[in-house]
């Protein structure tokens, strides 16, 4: 494992990288051997975990991202996920009828949500509100991040190319 760490650190990956790798390798093992695949798991040494990286977006940056994303409901999921700092599959899965426009809040939870990713009920601001509103008026299915008619799973790719254009 240590051989490995250095071996892909030489590579030019990060630590991080190599720290998700072997713990991959870990769980892949102990799942085997739970399964009775195999008939014990070898000790998979990590390095320590990196600190998480920290970066905030300056008001700028966001009206930047936000009118780099082309399409409506990209540029919803961004204002979304700017108001609420929720995940991105919460957001995904979040129906109209959690959102409370008299409250002025969205909530995130739904009823079968992950018990280790626990979610929020989130106030939301005046501008994040309008947004919803004006959505709202175009919907033609119950999730408010929606496209031709149909609920999104994912937005990785329009999202990338929004923040590559944002800058």
């Amino acid at each position: 494992c240590r051989q490995f760490q250095t071996d892909r650190k030489r590579a030019g990956r990060a630590i991080g990288t190599v720290w998700t790798d072997l713990s991959v390798l870990r769980a892949s093992l102990n799942w085997g051997r739970k399964s009775k695949l195999i008939p014990a798991a070898p000790f998979i040494w990590l390095p320590a975990q990196p600190a998480p990286r920290e970066r905030h977006l300056i008001r700028s940056e966001a009206e930047s991202l936000i009118g780099g994303a082309h399409a409506d409901h990209i540029r919803l999921f961004i204002r979304l996920s700017l108001g609420t700092a929720g995940r991105a599959t919460a957001l995904l899965e979040l129906e109209w009828a959690r959102v409370d426009f008299d409250r002025r809040v969205v909530d995130l939870r739904t009823a079968e949500a992950n018990k280790t990713k626990r979610r929020a009920i989130v106030p939301i601001n005046a501008t994040l509100v309008a947004a919803l509103r004006e959505a709202k008026k175009g919907a033609l299915t119950p999730y408010v991040i929606e496209w031709a008619g149909k609920r999104l799973k994912t937005v990785k790719r329009a999202f990338a190319r929004a923040a590559q254009r944002a800058g």
